[in-house]
């Protein structure tokens, strides 16, 4: 490997602006699923690259060895031999969201096989079921693919989540014959389980096999043009352990005549590694270099324009390519030369180094980085370096911008982990973003983050928007009740401008209000109104949930043509704007049953009320009237079809919202005649609505979890997790697990997992 000696050439060429948002966005998600563009070892590892093509019959490869040891090299070699595509896929720390590991590993797959579309419009729905939809329905689109290929997930250490793990372990399962996944990590695996070496479904590669025998010892030495007798083979083998890297630390040490004794693979981080890369390698670049070497090293991923501006200067790009001609540790991460990182160890060395110049130094590139990525609207890399900067405030502005999206596009988990990595003390100093993560907490359903966010704004000052956000938010928890409700969705209305940000919303909460009060024709005004504007500003969820709304009231009068005609406009826009997950769309099914059971279609009401039942978990008492709304409509269609025991169900979920939320007007009112009426039928009559909890549980009975296993995923004892299981198992009509699941499949509980 040649060091350079110094900087050679220009940057004649136009760099990427940061400002271009959208191309840098599209350009990290090339590096993260294409092919890493590394070039060939100098030393072919053929034993295993042999072994490894030859294995096409077992579903699992596993790699996994400490820092350089060559994992990702020998991938991208067997991907260069195999007939097969590769889906290629290098995981990081933000693949610790369920929802973004899939979407980057459907975009992997996509890039060599299109997948279903559908798949993305699911993917996008806040509050999905990650095992129950998204994982059977992504194996779906892949068993579409049809011709073998070769999925690789590099660095998996890196995932860290267990629900993460849990859906990579489901998604295993599921996959079809002629998929094969190959994993390298840093660490051993959970995936190597026992019960697929029982199997014979997985190749292990360790350090063992990945390190360097004498041929390749052999085969290096001849590259790099020294003496390579057996003598010097079988001291080199010992003095390194066969560690690939620290072999070639060694062999630069004995080219300049300073060996100072061995580098076994156990001491790869101390500071002897530290010394050989300091004293063979970057003794050999010039001042300039290695000062931008230094500066950059708190880069976890660097292209040229982000180098221009941590370490203040031009022709960074350049700078890059020369670096990664003369393999001075430096990884390309695309095929087009523009992305790249440094080999951790070598990386670690350079920290350290800039470290030791002072954390005023090393906050001011952290900082420059912010600032950078603030303008690629890449918020996870925003936060780390806004952190590192001691100047997490500085993330802010975009966080705010950002969650909204992350939500629309279903990411609920990486707005969280925003919010979280922010830190509650940064986000209580920003009103406008305390308010957002109080909206953000109540339409996930996360009932009491959302009263803790609501009663600190409460204390705040802010602009006239931010006052409108906050009225707002009160009125959809309804905390105090009615009035309270009706007061401040007043105060909004009252204060917003048609086509203002918070009005439609609040429009529709003022219709609530004033039903909720017994007022039902003040109500459907309102509500046409608050359709209209929804309509008018492209508010696609108001406009279906008003539509429902609106339905059930017409109901309510016998006023069957104009509720048709309002669930018909409620179901387009759900189709049309991909919100069948979405919790609107257990409001949009529970009217639909309710019509259907009026025009006595009971197949198609079944259907409907299955996909209410499924959905209704999404509304919490975080919205307190809406939840007991649905639930109630819902239970009355299921006494209609005698089902009093999943009403049952459902009235003790709507005597626990009323518990929190206790005044919530003529719903109370509802709630009694339930409750009346249901003291009518016999107690032992069986059903088969699944309860919330049951709901919760049904995804893991996929999976080969334990019992106690899955009640660990859920906070529960096994006794529960026994109890829960026992129930789903009478209600579906199942005898055993895989009944059960093949039940829930195919009633729609559960996504299969074909097309």
């Amino acid at each position: 490997m040649n060091v350079p000696q110094e900087h050679v050439g220009t940057d004649t060429t136009e760099a990427p602006q940061a400002s271009s948002s959208t191309a840098v966005r599209l350009v990290l998600v090339d590096a993260k699923v294409r092919h890493p563009g590394l070039r060939r070892s100098v030393v072919p590892r053929a034993r295993l690259t042999t072994k490894l093509v030859a294995a096409t019959d077992v579903p699992l490869v596993v790699i996994s060895a400490p820092v350089g040891f060559g994992k990702t090299t020998l991938l991208a070699e067997w991907a260069e031999l195999d007939t097969r595509p590769f889906a290629w896929l290098s995981l990081d720390r933000h693949d610790n969201d369920p929802v973004q590991l899939l979407t980057s590993i459907g975009h992997a797959v996509d890039r060599i096989r299109p997948v279903d579309v559908a798949l993305w419009n699911e993917v996008a729905s806040p509050g999905v079921s990650v095992l129950g939809r998204l994982v059977p329905r992504l194996v779906a689109s892949i068993r579409t693919v049809g011709a073998p290929f070769v999925l690789v997930l590099n660095n998996l250490h890196e995932i860290t989540s267990q629900d993460c793990r849990d859906v990579i372990d489901l998604f295993l399962d599921l996959l079809p014959p002629g998929v094969q996944v190959a994993v390298s990590s840093r660490q051993d695996v959970w995936l190597a389980g026992g019960r697929r070496r029982v199997r014979g479904e997985i190749l292990e590669l360790g350090p063992s096999d990945l390190a360097f025998d004498e041929t390749e010892v052999e085969q290096l030495l001849v590259t790099a043009g020294e003496p390579a007798d057996p003598e010097r083979i079988e001291r080199l083998l010992q003095s390194t352990e066969g560690w690939p890297a620290g072999i070639y630390l060694a062999s630069i040490a004995r080219q300049s005549g300073r060996w100072h004794g061995p580098i076994l693979q156990t001491a790869m981080t101390d500071r002897a590694v530290a010394d050989y890369i300091n004293a063979e390698v970057l003794s050999s670049v010039s001042p300039d270099t290695l000062d931008f070497l230094y500066q950059t090293a708190i880069l976890d991923v660097m292209c040229g324009p982000l180098c221009d501006a941590v370490v203040d200067t031009t022709c960074s790009g350049t700078r890059l390519e020369s670096l990664a001609r003369a393999n001075l540790f430096i990884v390309p991460l695309d095929d087009r030369g523009e992305w790249y990182r440094y080999h951790s160890m070598f990386r670690s060395v350079l920290l350290d180094e800039i470290t030791r110049r002072g954390s005023t130094v090393v906050a001011e590139l952290h900082l420059r980085a912010a600032q950078w990525w603030e303008a690629a609207e890449s918020v996870e890399h925003t936060i780390h370096h806004a952190r590192a900067a001691g100047d997490p405030d500085a993330a802010v502005p975009l966080v705010t911008r950002q969650v909204p999206v992350a939500y629309n596009e279903g990411r609920l988990r990486t707005a969280k982990g925003w919010l979280a990595e922010l830190g509650d003390e940064t986000i209580a100093r920003h009103p406008p973003l305390a308010a957002l993560t109080g909206w953000t907490a109540a339409l996930n359903g996360q009932a009491i983050d959302a009263t803790r966010w609501a009663n600190h704004i409460a204390l705040l000052d802010g602009d006239t928007l931010f006052e409108r956000g906050r009225a707002a938010l009160r009125a959809f928890l309804c905390i105090h009740g009615v009035d309270e409700m009706e007061a401040d969705a007043a105060l909004v209305v009252a204060n917003t401008p048609v086509g203002g940000q918070w009005r439609p919303a609040a429009i529709g909460f003022l219709a609530v209000a004033r039903w909720l009060s017994g007022d039902a024709d003040r109500a459907h005004l309102l509500f046409s109104d608050g359709i209209d504007e929804a309509a008018a500003a492209g508010f696609v969820d108001p406009l279906a949930r008003y539509l429902s709304y609106r339905a059930l009231l017409s109901m309510d009068r016998n006023d069957w043509a104009g509720a048709t005609a309002d669930i018909e406009r409620a179901r387009s826009t759900v189709t049309a704007a991909h919100l069948s997950e979405y919790g609107v769309n257990a409001i949009v099914s529970a009217a639909s049953a309710r019509l259907s059971l009026h025009r006595n279609e009971t197949d198609h009401c079944r259907a409907e009320l299955l996909r209410a039942m499924r959905l209704r978990g999404l509304i919490t008492w975080a919205n307190p009237w809406a939840a007991v709304w649905v639930r109630l409509e819902i239970a009355d269609v299921l006494l209609a079809l005698a089902d009093p025991d999943g009403a049952r169900t459902l009235l003790r979920e709507v005597d626990d919202i009323v518990y929190h939320r206790p005044k919530l007007g003529t719903l109370n009112t509802r709630v009694d005649d339930l409750r009346v009426r249901l003291a009518k039928w016999p107690i032992d009559a069986v059903g088969s609505t699944l309860s919330a909890a049951e709901l919760r549980l049904l995804p893991y009975l996929q999976t080969h979890l334990s019992l106690k296993q899955i009640g660990d995923r859920l906070f529960v004892s096994r006794n529960t997790v026994s109890t829960e299981v026992a129930s789903i198992y009478r209600k579906l009509g199942a005898s055993g697990r895989s009944e059960a699941v093949d039940r829930a499949r195919d009633i729609g509980l559960l996504a299969p997992s074909a097309l």
